[in-house]
């Protein structure tokens, strides 16, 4: 499922990449349900947003949410071709417990502050062609919003969760995605039991 989302957004980023203006912007977001009566629902919630454009810089945020695991997992990376420097939290649900890395990609610590700088200073001029995207009300104002860092999504889930069993809703939504997943992000198995429900999205916006 995540695997044939990010297909499509590669094929958008090598489109984007073709003119000197080029930009890209896409999203893709996967939840399953399952509840089978014997313990609580299994919840796994992951969704990717990335920004692309030309001279190889992009923006990756991901996601990831395991009730199983009792995992979350939240990353925003910077990238300029094949270097990139990703900052990732992991949050274990039960204890609370919270762990921060920093990724680095064909990069030495050494040299991450002078390559974010590069970064912001080619991003100012790459991504101004999503600025549309944005005014028509595209969702990439909530991927650009840094409040979300200190959020994690089961804090967000769990509201929205509570209006609906007061409500008697059945309906399952995911929200946009507020920051990258995981590689390893895998969806739960037995998605046939008993009140299983999945539910997925993807969507692509180039800006040429």
């Amino acid at each position: 499922m995540m695997e044939d989302m990010n297909r499509g957004f590669s094929e958008a980023v090598q489109r984007a990449g073709n003119g000197a203006n080029g930009a890209a912007f896409h999203q893709a977001s996967f939840m399953s349900y399952r509840n089978d009566g014997q313990g609580p629902p299994k919840v796994f919630q992951a969704s990717t947003a990335t920004k692309a454009g030309p001279g190889g810089v992009r923006e990756t945020r991901k996601s990831l949410r395991d009730s199983e695991r009792e995992l979350e997992k939240m990353s925003i990376g910077h990238h300029i071709h094949d270097r990139g420097h990703e900052v990732e939290k992991h949050r274990n649900t039960r204890s609370g417990r919270t762990e921060e890395l920093q990724n680095y990609h064909n990069l030495d610590e050494k040299d991450a502050e002078a390559f974010d700088q590069e970064w912001r200073n080619k991003t100012r001029t790459a991504f101004k062609g999503l600025e549309d995207v944005e005014r028509r009300g595209g969702n990439l104002r909530e991927i650009r919003d840094r409040r979300y860092e200190d959020e994690y999504p089961s804090d967000r889930d769990r509201r929205q969760s509570d209006r609906r069993e007061r409500g008697g809703e059945k309906q399952l939504a995911l929200p946009a995605p507020r920051a990258p997943i995981g590689n390893d992000a895998r969806s739960p198995t037995g998605s046939e039991a008993r009140g299983s429900e999945h539910w997925g999205r993807s969507q692509g916006r180039e800006r040429s």
